[in-house]
């Protein structure tokens, strides 16, 4: 019996030593830069990944992960591991570990995998990998299905989309955008209190631009003498301060007001 404990202790011991000789393989460079930084999260990963452990994946993610609209976002590591064959099957986990070292893409931060993994560096210095843009066909199928329960919920003049791109709140309008069909968006806004089976206040036909991998879109929608732009993505200083609506008459600026995203 004591023969079996000591195997145990040196096997446990062993299993430490593993897990030191990793986390050292991962911070033997004391990183200086952003870029150094996201490599090293990089490593963390991947290792996390190679040991099929999903807590020590969970504690290399950035929170929180959007999913495919209209599903929830994911907010907490639990979640995350309850939800986490929807960002990994065996045809991502193939592609992931063939990384070896990220992608600057200007100022929006690192990347690989064209854009699937992110890294934007934070005002601690930590720096975690951004999953949002990864999925698995799970996922899909899910948000395929999430669709079909919110077009039966929203007014019927708003239940056409491909997508929701955009939903959000300013102090007093909820605002969905939908991805239409040949480039396609359209602008839907609700009092706060208003459900939105309801008819819109308003309804507008508009288009989008999209730069870079990381899909910072700029949505713009005309109604008479006024114009609707909603910008969202990243800014550098500060990756909250986004989406930002901004209305304009006559090429006159009359309001600007940040657009908090909802989690479904």
């Amino acid at each position: 019996m004591k023969y079996l404990i000591l195997i145990l202790y040196f096997c446990f011991l062993s299993i430490n030593s593993m897990a030191e000789v990793v986390k050292d393989e991962c911070s033997k460079n004391q990183p200086i830069n952003e870029e150094q930084r996201a490599n090293q999260s990089l490593c963390r990963f991947i290792t996390a990944l190679k040991s099929g452990d999903k807590k020590r994946v969970a504690e290399t993610i950035s929170y929180p992960i959007n999913r495919l609209k209209p599903l929830s976002q994911i907010k907490t590591s639990q979640e995350f591991i309850d939800h986490y064959d929807e960002f990994f099957d065996e045809e991502n986990l193939k592609l992931i570990l063939k990384v070896t070292t990220v992608e600057e893409a200007g100022w929006r931060g690192y990347m690989a995998l064209d854009g699937s993994l992110w890294w934007v560096g934070r005002a601690n210095n930590r720096v975690d990998v951004d999953i949002s843009n990864l999925n698995t066909s799970k996922q899909i199928a899910l948000a395929k299905a999430e669709k079909v329960k919110d077009q039966s919920n929203i007014h019927p003049s708003a239940k056409n989309y491909d997508s929701i791109a955009l939903e959000c709140q300013t102090k007093k309008h909820h605002i969905r955008i939908h991805a239409l069909k040949e480039d396609k968006v359209k602008y839907f806004s609700w009092k706060k209190d208003q459900s939105i089976s309801s008819a819109p206040e308003i309804a507008l036909t508009g288009i989008v631009s999209t730069e870079g991998s990381m899909h910072n879109s700029t949505y713009y929608f005309k109604n008479g003498s006024f114009v609707y732009e909603i910008m969202e993505g990243f800014q550098e200083d500060n990756p909250e301060v986004y989406p930002i609506l901004t209305i304009t008459k006559n090429g006159r600026e009359i309001t600007r007001e940040f657009c908090q995203e909802i989690s479904l």
